[in-house]
């Protein structure tokens, strides 16, 4: 679909977008500042290191070769963190985590 749109340049509404998955939220202007912020609220209390990790890692894979040295040079990095290992206390504990970021 996001092929179609750009080859044919197709005019796509935000709800339209948001219902065919080519984005993942639409609102309205008003509500743009308070929808931002609560989805960076939501990423800063995730595990950052490991979100920034898979950023990198996704971005990769544009590049299949350079992806899979990328991912191998990431997973021990990323396993061994000190927000992997907040993780897996947080869930043997049943309690939320408290990321650090590192």
């Amino acid at each position: 679909k996001a092929c179609e749109i750009l080859f044919l340049g197709d005019w796509v509404s935000g709800k339209e977008a948001e219902r065919i998955g080519l984005v993942n939220k639409a609102v309205p202007a008003e509500e743009l500042d308070e929808a931002v912020a609560e989805w960076a609220n939501r990423l800063a209390k995730g595990a950052t290191t490991s979100i920034a990790y898979m950023k990198q890692s996704m971005n990769a894979f544009i590049d299949w070769e350079r992806g899979l040295t990328l991912q191998t040079l990431i997973e021990a990095p990323v396993s061994e963190s000190e927000d992997a290992q907040e993780g897996k206390r947080s869930f043997v504990e049943k309690r939320l985590p408290e990321f650090t970021g590192r």
